[in-house]
C-alpha cells in the first residue's frame, strides 16, 4: 500500500504576500522591490501596476527605486543601468578611474582601494604592501587570505599563479581546471575559447584528451553530463553539487558561498534566501543598502589631524573637530545609541569624546595616554576599548573614562588595529 500526503497551503498573515503558483509567504516588504522573490515573479507582476518613488528616490527605467543620492555616482545600482546614463560627470583634475570616477594624486599606488574598480593600484612598480597582505604582480595589495582562494582578486589572476590544486572545491557548476586551483563555469568547458591555464579545459592533443561524451554512459549521470577532455564530467542543476561517487547531485549550502548575499543569507534545498539587517533594504537580490529613510550613512575619519565626516560617496565632507594645527586625531570610534564620537590624539596624548553635531566635546582620558593607535566601542556594554601602541597593551574603561583596567599586556608586538565584537565576546 502507498499512502500519499499532501501538504496543506499556507495561509499569510497580513504581513505577508502569498505567491500564486507556490502558494508561499513571503514579506510584505519584498512585494514590489525590484526583486522576484516567489519562483513565478508574482510578488512584482501582480500588484505593482502605477508604482511611483518617493521624491528622494530615482526611478530606474524598469521601475525600480533606488535613493537619489545614487544617481551619477559612477556606480550601476538600477538593474537596467539607467542611473548612470545622460550624466554630467566633473573633469577629473587630477586622476581619473577606469570606471571615470575621479581621485588625488597622492591616492595613486598607496596601498589602498580608492577607485571602486582598484585601478588606482593597477601598474604600480614599487612595494607597497604592508606585511599582512600579498602584492599582486600589477601592485595591487590584497589580504593573504584571498591568495589561493580560486577567486581573481588581483584583477591579473597573479594571486591564483603557483597554488595547490587541491586547496579547495570548486563552487557548484563550477568545473575544476587540472593542475591549477582556477575554477571555471561548466559551460565554458569545451567550448571552442581555452579559459583554463593552459587551456586544460579545451582539447590537448600533447595529453593525448579530446572532448567527447563518450564516458558518459558508464558515469550515469543523475542530472545532466557535460563535454570534457576526459570524455564527460557529471554536473548538477543549480544550488546542488556532484557527490564523491562522480554522478549523484545533493543539496548544497549557498550560503557557505562568499559574497553570495551582502547580509544575511538562508539556505533552502536547491536554493537560497538573502535578506538584510533592520534600516537597510535590498537591490539586485542580494545587495543591501543602508535605507536613507532614516538617516543617511556617514563616515567618520580624520585626515592625520581633524576629525571628519562624509556622505558614503565622499562627498558633502565637514569637519567636526578641527585640529588647528595642534593635533594628531589617529584612532576613531562611534557609539549610535549615545550619539557619541570617540578619538584618540597622539600630539596631545588623550583621548576625546564629541556628539556628532559637534556639541559635548570632552577629555576622556588625559592621563597614562602614550600613544592610543585605535579604539572600539563596546555597544552592549557601553565600554571604551583602547589599544596603547607604545605601552603595548590594551584598556578598558567608562565611556567618561572612569574605571580603567588593562585587559592585555603581554604578547603583544606593535599593535595596530582593534576590532571588538561584544555579540561573542571577542576583541
Amino acid at each position: 500500500m502507498v499512502v500519499f500526503s499532501v501538504a496543506a497551503t499556507p495561509s499569510c498573515s497580513s504581513q505577508e504576500f502569498k505567491c500564486v503558483t507556490s502558494g508561499e509567504c513571503i514579506s510584505l516588504g519584498f512585494v514590489c522591490d525590484g526583486e522576484e522573490d516567489c519562483i513565478d515573479g508574482s510578488d512584482e507582476k501582480r500588484t505593482c501596476d502605477g508604482r511611483t518613488c518617493s521624491p528622494d528616490q530615482f526611478t530606474c527605467q524598469e521601475g525600480q527605486c533606488i535613493p537619489d543620492t545614487y544617481r551619477c555616482d559612477h556606480v550601476k545600482d538600477c538593474l537596467d543601468n539607467s542611473d548612470e546614463n545622460n550624466c554630467n560627470y566633473p573633469h577629473c583634475t587630477e586622476k581619473t578611474c577606469a570606471n571615470g570616477a575621479c581621485y588625488e594624486q597622492p591616492q595613486h599606488c598607496n596601498g589602498l582601494q580608492d577607485c571602486r574598480d582598484g585601478s588606482d593600484e593597477f601598474n604600480c612598480t614599487t612595494q607597497h604592501c604592508p606585511t599582512h597582505q600579498y602584492q599582486c604582480r600589477n601592485g595591487y595589495c590584497i589580504p593573504h587570505s584571498f591568495v589561493c582562494d580560486h577567486w581573481n582578486d588581483c584583477g591579473d589572476g597573479s594571486d591564483e599563479e603557483g597554488c595547490d590544486s587541491n586547496s579547495r572545491d570548486c563552487y557548484p557548476g563550477e568545473w575544476g581546471c587540472p593542475g591549477s586551483t582556477a575554477c571555471i563555469p561548466v559551460g565554458k568547458v569545451c567550448d571552442g575559447q581555452p579559459d583554463c591555464p593552459e587551456g586544460t579545459d579545451e582539447n590537448n592533443s600533447t595529453a593525448h584528451k579530446t572532448c567527447s561524451l563518450e564516458q558518459c554512459s558508464a558515469l550515469s549521470c543523475e542530472f545532466l553530463c557535460h563535454l570534457s577532455p576526459e570524455g564527460g564530467a557529471c554536473y548538477c542543476p543549480d544550488g546542488f553539487t556532484v557527490a564523491n561517487d562522480s554522478r549523484s547531485c545533493v543539496d548544497y549550502n549557498d550560503c557557505q558561498i562568499w559574497g553570495i548575499c551582502d547580509q544575511l543569507c538562508e539556505d533552502r534545498p536547491g536554493t537560497h534566501r538573502c535578506s538584510c539587517a533592520d534600516g537597510y533594504f535590498m537591490e539586485q537580490g542580494h545587495v543591501c543598502k543602508a535605507n536613507v529613510s532614516a538617516g543617511m550613512p556617514q563616515l567618520i575619519f580624520t585626515n592625520g589631524g581633524d576629525v571628519m565626516m562624509a556622505d558614503v560617496h565622499g562627498r558633502f565632507v565637514r569637519t567636526l573637530v578641527p585640529s588647528q594645527g595642534k593635533g594628531y586625531a589617529v584612532g576613531v570610534a562611534y557609539h549610535w545609541h549615545s550619539d557619541t564620537v570617540f578619538w584618540s590624539d597622539t600630539y596631545t596624548k588623550k583621548v576625546y569624546s564629541v556628539n556628532s553635531n559637534g556639541a559635548n566635546l570632552k577629555e576622556v582620558l588625559t592621563t597614562a595616554v602614550q600613544s592610543v593607535q585605535n579604539l572600539a566601542v563596546d555597544w552592549i556594554n557601553f565600554k571604551l576599548y583602547v589599544l596603547e601602541a607604545t605601552m603595548e597593551r590594551i584598556d578598558m574603561c567608562n565611556f567618561d573614562g572612569s574605571n580603567r583596567v588593562t585587559l592585555v599586556a603581554e604578547n603583544l608586538q606593535t599593535p595596530h588595529g582593534l576590532v571588538l565584537d561584544p555579540t561573542v565576546g571577542w576583541v
